[in-house]
Order: C-alpha cells, then structure tokens, then sequence
C-alpha cells in the first residue's frame, strides 16, 4: 500500500513537487491515527529536482522576475532518522567507519543534504552518509566498490542455482543435479526473534535434501533425510523423538543406553538449530544417524536387546566381503536349484519304493568323466545300529502321543468323553479326521524350547498400551506404475457434500474464525486465559458430555505437551478400598445376634465445584497449553505489551490456559495434592488418617467409645469423612465448606450418608445404605 500510494504521487508530477504546489499533510490510517506522510512513505515531498543542464529544463525557476537560477542546490535540512524498512548506511570509509556499516545519526551533530543523503560527524572528519532499504542493504558496499572499480560486482545466482527444497521429499531430492561448486554442507543461516542463532527443526528438514555423490565411503543408502523427516514428523524434532522412544521402551535415564543416545540426537539437533548444515549431505552425521537406527532396532524387544545387525546398519567392512556380493548372490541361487532338484528326486523314489540310492542323486550322471554306458556303482545300504532303532521308535512313540493328545482335545471340546473303541467301528468321517490329525502331527516342526508355566503366565498379564501397537508390514511393497490400482479420471465425480446425508455434511464445515474468537472472548471474561506472544506447545481443544448429557465438558487435547512431562503416581481412595472395609464385633455378637443392628456408621460427602478450572497456574507452565493466536483487539490489548512486547491491534497474541487443563498429565496430581492438604488444615481432620488403596484398610469396630473423626478420604475433587456421630459430621462437612470457599475453591452442598450393616446368613454381613 505504501509503494502504491508513493507511486501515486509521483505520477501527479509538479502538481505535488513544484514550488508552492499542494502536498499532503497527513495519511489517515486505518486506526484513525494521522501518520506523518515522510515517516509512512519513506521518502520526503520535496520540489521535484533537475537533472538537465539546458535552460529548458529550468524554466520553472523565478521567471515572472526575469531571473533564472545558476543551479539547483539540494535542501539542507534537520537530519531525521531512517523510517521503518529503512537504514542509513556509511558511503566513506572514513572516521572509524566501516564501508556500508549502520550509522545511527544525531539531529544535533549530522546534518542531512537531500532525500537520502546526509553528512555525518565521525571522529572530527564529515562522513557521507546514504538512505538505504533494508533488502538492499546487503550489498549496497560492494555496488559502492563496484562504481569505483575496485571490486567487480559479484554476478547473484539464478534462482535455479538457490537451494531450495520443495515439498518433494526424497524423490524430489534425487532429480537435482548439484553443480560442482555449490555448497552443498551449509543451510541458509536464520536468526530467532532475539537475535541468535536458531533455526526450526521443521526448517531444518524443509531445506535439508540427499546430494547425489559419485562415490561415498560407506555402504548402502543414505538414510539421514529419512530419519530427521521421521523425527520431525513424529515427535516435532529429534530430541522429542528421543524422549518419546525411550518412553515407550521404558529406557530410564540410569541405562548406559540413554546416556549414548542423548549425546547422539543432541548432536544431531544441534548441527541442524546451530550449526545449520545440510544434515544429509555429511557422511559423518550419516554414520551418526545409523548409529542411532542400529540402536533402535537392537532395542525391538528391549528386554533382550540384540545386536546382530549392527555391523549392517554402521555399514562396517570385514575381510570375508573380499567375496564378490554377486558372485555369492550366483552361489546361493545355484546351490539352492541343485537341493531343490536333489530334493525331488528323493522325493520321486520314495514313492516309487526305490530302497537304494544311487549315484544319480549327486548331480553325476552328466559326468564327462564316466563312460555312457556304464552303469552307477551301487552302494550298500545303511547298517542300522541298537541306538538308531531306540531313536526311531521313541520319535514314533512321541508322535502318536501327540495324536492321542489332540484326538482328546478334540473329543473334550465337543463335549464327548474318551472310550477305548477300535477303528473298525469308527465311521469314514471319524477315520478322515483321525488321518488328518496323524498328517499334521507328523509334518509339525520342532517347537523349540517352551516357556514354563510361570513364563506363560507372565507373557499374558503383561501390561501395553495402544503406543506399544506395532502394524504389520506384510503388504508393504515397493513402488511399480504397471500395478498401482488408481481410476482412469475422477473429474467426473460427485463432491462428498452431494452425496453425503444433510446430517453428516456439519462435519465438512470450514474453520469458523468467528466461532472461535467467541469462545476466546466468553473465556477471557471469567479471566480464564494468560496472554503470551511466545508459547512453548500448541494444543487443541474438544468437548464431551457431561454424566447428565445437559452439559458439555472442556478437555484439552495436550498430548504434544504430556510428552515433555513425567507426571509422578497418585495414591486414590477408588472401589476397591470400599471393598476391604472391615467390621468388628465384640465376642458376645453370637450370643446376641441383634448387636449387629446397634452398628451405625455415618459418611460425609462433598465435592469442589469445577476443581480444574479453579486452581491457576503460573505463566511458565501456561505457555505449554497455548491456543490458536488472535488478533490483540479480540481481547482488549491492543496498544500493550504482552511478554515485553508492543502490541497493535492485528498483532496475534497467544491465549494461555491459566488453570489446571482436563487432559494434562499433571492436573490429577495437583488437585489430588491440593485438596490433601487443605482437608488436613482443617482442625477436625488434623490427625484423622487419610485413606487410599496403598494403606491400611478402613476398620469399623461396634461398641466403640470414641467419637472423634480418625478417617476420610479425597478422591481428586471428591470429599468423604466417616464418623459414627451425625453432628460430628455436619460440624466436618461445614468446616471444610469454609476452609475451601475461604480459597475460592466452592463446594457443592454436602450430603450426608447413613450406613448400617444388616444380616443375609449368621455369619455373613452387607452394607446397606
């Protein structure tokens, strides 16, 4: 816009730039703020200037006075300082200055001659000045060298030459052709907001791509662009991958192995945010990468790692590789026709019931060394000895076993019994049946060791979760255009809306930026949110219904943010502990069963009213629940400072969960916690135990004296105080309503619960409310 309205000006000409012409005095922007037009343009509104020498292009000097001036001289003005997009820079290498440095110009010593000239004092020696855009200011010493003829303009690559990487990915990377002196080791070098150097990880894997080398030391394909675009795209960069793999291996940070891998992804983060190198383009930060690759797949079953495929995966040579790999592929291949020929030849005459073998079964009857017409040299048969026979018979012992074995899981799954009935009264379906069992039996192959009982049982009660789901890569195949299975032409399909029913349709509604400042704004109004212009993770956010189906329930979708937190465990009061209350009776209970119903137990309960959302945060731990930004001016911070930060009224702003989120890994911890110790502050249950599943069990005993509350329980926002006195109870539950509403932590109005115990047999009792 402002380049337009500059142009704008100055096509009017000398209706803007000749002496005594109209000029504007000010822009109105759209804030309703009048900006300075020299400030907003960049450029100053001044008398057009002359560039001819001829009296022709000076006629529009003082000619009502019949004067004409000598000259054109440049105004001498009050020096002003560069505009926003704007820089003066030294033209002179003079007064300790550098040619084409930053000048910061002072209107009491500097003094500016024209629109983008100016004269600065520098050491007692006046240094040329010029104004200079900030994309131009790049090379604006070596144009200056260049006018001179001290340097030769440096002639920029086409934009053919720039390497950038598309969104090809590696197939994209292998049709570029480098040209022998680009660099292809370095990425282009980027700053963070403060200056350092920093450079994203997803910027890493975008300009990063797999030079094409004439040779490379290593063996096999280089793998580096595949394992940071994995890790980019699985855990945000590779030190969160790392996190999240020895999580799910459950590697704990006292195994060597966590040690060595956290140096090698460190090395591997900071070559690409510091170092900024075209990762897969060095061979030693491929070995590097490889090694990590070797440690992960040795780690497939981290209880028993193996490192059988190391020396592959490192691409390490051995004196045997001195062997042709396709003379051995040719060795293997002809080895295994020649067993497989052998094989049905053997095969051939055991059915034919052939008891020798001869000497066609060694390849040698396509011997040129024998004479056609002889005859092979039989050999004599096997001599069996006493071993060979026990061998064979316990193998025929072992095999029917089995059979017998299956014949009876067999008859126990159909609900039969096993009866001692010879195969003369079997009928043809049970004789099918029997043969089949006996051919599978027989054509089983060995086992291997098996697991003890103790082994099997532990394999089948152990624990996963759904990341520990590993999909089968049965069908993965490799890339062939004459098989893929794709239509001919789908430009004359229906679009989904048409076909889908009216009530589905809501599902491919686009994102309602509306809708969403809404929710941002009805939050801000209970000063839920803090605002942030830097936020550590993003995350999303979904609703669910309430038990009553009337109400819907906020959960924050903090998975990315869970992964940089290990939340400790959690005692809590949950079923089971209701389950080991334990009674106690006196003795003389069997000789007056009525005892029992003189027992009477009462159970306070309470809850904090919205427990998540009512304990706040500090703003480190917000930032790693940021939301989508929004403009400042959706929720009043226009012309602030967020963070130390000026910001206008379309600047985005990050809006924070202030509170404890549904769905952090952590929240559950707090609360549980804080509603501990708030309960024991009060003075009731000061010394009353707290109960939970890892501690003793809650013992009620008849006839007890006592009337002091010794025992409740919170289960995270959930409140409960037993006591066998009822207002001993409502002096508890009204204690802990002003402890909690004292914090802002509201109750919901408490109830009371009255238990007794009654008798379903003469020596069994239940809870009955």
């Amino acid at each position: 816009m402002k380049e337009m309205i500059g142009l704008a000006i100055q096509e009017l000409g000398d209706e803007v730039f000749a002496s005594g012409a109209w000029r504007p005095t000010g822009i109105l922007l759209k804030n309703k703020v009048i900006a300075d037009p020299t400030v907003f343009l960049g450029r100053m509104l001044v008398q057009r200037r002359l560039h001819g020498k001829g009296p022709g292009t000076r006629a529009t000097g003082n000619q009502a006075d019949g004067k004409q001036d000598a000259g054109i001289k440049a105004p001498v003005a009050q020096m002003r300082p560069a505009s926003e997009g704007w820089v003066w820079l030294s033209a002179e290498p003079l007064g300790g200055l550098v040619l084409g440095q930053e000048i910061f110009v002072s209107p009491e010593t500097d003094v500016q001659v024209g629109e983008r000239t100016a004269l600065v004092l520098r050491g007692g020696v006046w240094v040329e000045a010029e104004l200079i855009k900030v994309e131009d200011a790049g090379d604006f010493a070596s144009r200056r060298l260049a006018l001179f003829g001290a340097v030769p303009p440096k002639v920029e690559e086409p934009a053919k030459d720039l390497r950038l990487i598309d969104d090809g990915g590696e197939s994209a990377a292998k049709d570029k052709v480098q040209d022998k002196d680009e660099e292809v080791r370095t990425l282009w070098v980027d700053f963070d907001e403060h200056g350092d150097r920093f450079k994203r990880w997803r910027d890493v894997c975008k300009e990063s791509y797999t030079p094409v080398f004439s040779n490379v030391p290593i063996s096999g394909p280089l793998t580096a662009l595949h394992f940071i675009t994995h890790a980019e795209r699985h855990g945000a960069d590779v030190r969160q991958w790392f996190q999240l793999w020895c999580r799910t291996k459950h590697v704990e940070p006292t195994d060597r192995i966590y040690h060595e891998l956290m140096v090698l992804t460190d090395a591997i983060h900071y070559a690409g945010t510091h170092d900024q190198v075209n990762i897969p383009a060095l061979i030693s930060l491929e070995i590097v990468c490889r090694r990590v690759q070797s440690v992960v797949e040795a780690h497939t079953n981290p209880n028993k790692p193996s490192w059988e495929h190391a020396k592959v995966f490192q691409g390490q040579g051995s004196p045997e590789d001195i062997v042709s790999p396709v003379f051995r592929s040719y060795a293997i291949k002809k080895n295994k026709e020649e067993l497989e020929l052998l094989q049905a030849r053997l095969k051939v005459r055991e059915l034919r019931g052939a008891p020798l073998a001869t000497a066609d079964d060694t390849g040698a009857e396509g011997s040129e060394s024998q004479p056609s017409k002889t005859k092979p040299v039989p050999r004599p048969g096997h001599l069996y000895t006493v071993g060979d026979i026990m061998m064979e018979r316990f193998s025929l012992a072992k095999a029917f076993g089995n059979c017998n074995e299956v014949v009876k899981a067999l008859n126990w799954m159909a609900g039969k019994t096993d009866r001692d009935e010879s195969l003369a009264n079997a009928s043809p379906m049970q004789v099918q049946a029997l043969s089949r069992v006996e051919g599978l039996v027989f054509d089983q192959k060995p086992s291997g060791e098996l697991a003890s009982p103790e082994e099997a049982l532990r394999s089948l009660l152990h624990g996963g979760s759904p990341y520990d789901w590993v999909p089968s890569n049965e069908t993965l195949a490799s890339y062939d255009p004459d098989l893929l299975f794709i239509p001919s032409d789908v430009s004359g399909c229906p679009p989904l809306r048409d076909v889908l029913p009216e009530s589905d349709c809501r599902y491919l509604e686009e994102f309602n930026k509306k809708v969403y400042n809404d929710l941002v704004r009805r939050l801000d109004g209970i000063h839920y949110f803090m605002y942030t212009t830097k936020p550590a993770c993003k995350v999303g956010v979904f609703f669910v219904w309430k038990s009553s189906r009337t109400r819907l329930r906020l959960i924050t979708d903090a998975r990315l943010s869970n992964l940089m937190f290990k939340a400790p465990g959690v005692s809590l009061m949950s079923s089971e502990s209701f389950g080991r209350i334990e009674v106690v009776f006196e003795n003389g209970v069997f000789a007056d069963p009525d005892e029992i119903d003189r027992l009477v137990t009462y159970l306070g309960l309470s809850d904090v009213k919205d427990c998540f959302h009512r304990m706040r945060v500090p703003l480190w731990l917000a930032r790693y629940f940021a939301w989508e930004p929004v403009p400042a001016n959706v929720v009043n911070l226009e012309n602030s400072y967020v963070d130390g930060k000026f910001v206008g009224p379309l600047d985005p702003v990050w809006p924070c969960a202030g509170s404890l989120c549904q769905g952090f890994s952590w929240s559950l911890y707090f609360a549980q916690r804080a509603n501990e110790r708030v309960s024991h502050s009060c003075s009731l249950l000061s010394e009353a135990r707290l109960l939970h599943d890892r501690g003793p069990p809650l013992i009620l005993r008849a006839g007890w004296e006592g009337r002091d509350i010794t025992q409740f329980y919170v289960y995270v926002d959930n409140l409960g105080v037993f006591g066998l006195e009822s207002g001993c109870i409502e002096q508890a539950m009204r204690e802990l309503t002003e402890k909690f509403n004292g914090l802002g932590l509201e109750l919901h109005a408490s109830m009371q619960v009255k238990l007794r115990v009654v008798r379903l047999k003469p020596l069994a009792v239940q809870w009955m409310v």
